[in-house]
């Protein structure tokens, strides 16, 4: 077995990156929506059995992560223009369409380049895990909200002939401990976050709100994107691509349009 983040696979199949969680895309809230009572967890079984002949358990399920720790000021669109950003995944592709320069670091290597300011900026993870990586002891800007990265989610893999091995009861067991992670990391991520939260704004850092047309143009950016890689996979023969970024935009609208009741 194998327990995964999905957008290290991104250059191999962009599929990957939508399982990642898209930038300016789905909350939490319909995130999870999708993935467990609409078609996205039906789309990422069939997808990975399909072209990895591996059986997927959805698992690990994150809050939204810090936009940037950044030592430049960030507030609009053209502060972007010749950063250099570490970031991977599907952000990578969109930050260049937005002017920036992003550079894909190994995790062990970020402190390090941040620091030398190699890079400009770093996002990462959560409030909570990059304070204990300590970025904010090295940039003075602290960027949110995190359009780039709203929500995530992880994967446990194994070979479809090890899964179909096991019992249905013991196969029921494992998806529901998968959804009983997903739920406890969220909810044990998020009041991590908020400790975090209260001592990263007790600091010294700068914090930077960015504006709305940001977020905005990160969606159109990202629809853009996803339409671009349907493209270019269904050339080849792979649909994969195509149905799942449909399926995810469309829920998305839907969400959107008639979700306006709900408390954001």
């Amino acid at each position: 077995m194998c327990y995964c983040f999905t957008a290290f696979a991104a250059n191999a199949d962009p599929v990957n990156a939508v399982f990642a969680g898209l930038a300016g895309g789905m909350s939490s809230e319909a995130w999870f929506h999708w993935l467990y009572h609409g078609e996205g967890g039906d789309l990422w079984r069939g997808f990975r059995r399909e072209t990895s002949e591996m059986h997927p358990i959805i698992t690990g399920i994150g809050p939204t992560e810090v936009f940037l720790h950044s030592h430049r000021k960030i507030t609009g669109l053209a502060d972007l223009e010749g950063m250099k950003i570490r970031t991977t995944g599907a952000w990578a592709d969109i930050l260049k369409k937005l002017g920036a320069s992003p550079t894909v670091l190994a995790p062990a290597d970020i402190y390090t380049a941040l620091e030398r300011k190699v890079i400009d900026a770093t996002e990462f993870i959560t409030p909570a895990t990059n304070l204990k990586l300590g970025y904010h002891k090295i940039a003075r800007y602290i960027v949110f909200p995190g359009v780039h990265q709203p929500t995530h989610a992880n994967e446990v893999v194994l070979r479809i002939e090890d899964w179909n091995k096991l019992s249905e009861k013991t196969r029921s067991r494992m998806v529901d401990a998968g959804k009983l992670a997903a739920m406890d990391s969220f909810l044990g991520l998020g009041m991590q976050d908020l400790a975090a939260m209260k001592t990263l704004r007790a600091g010294r850092n700068e914090w930077i709100e960015i504006d709305p047309s940001i977020k905005a143009r990160v969606t159109e950016l990202a629809r853009a994107w996803t339409a671009e890689q349907s493209a270019k996979q269904s050339a080849k023969g792979n649909g994969w691509m195509k149905k799942v970024s449909a399926s995810y935009w469309s829920f998305f609208d839907n969400w959107t349009e008639n979700g306006i009741y709900r408390v954001n």
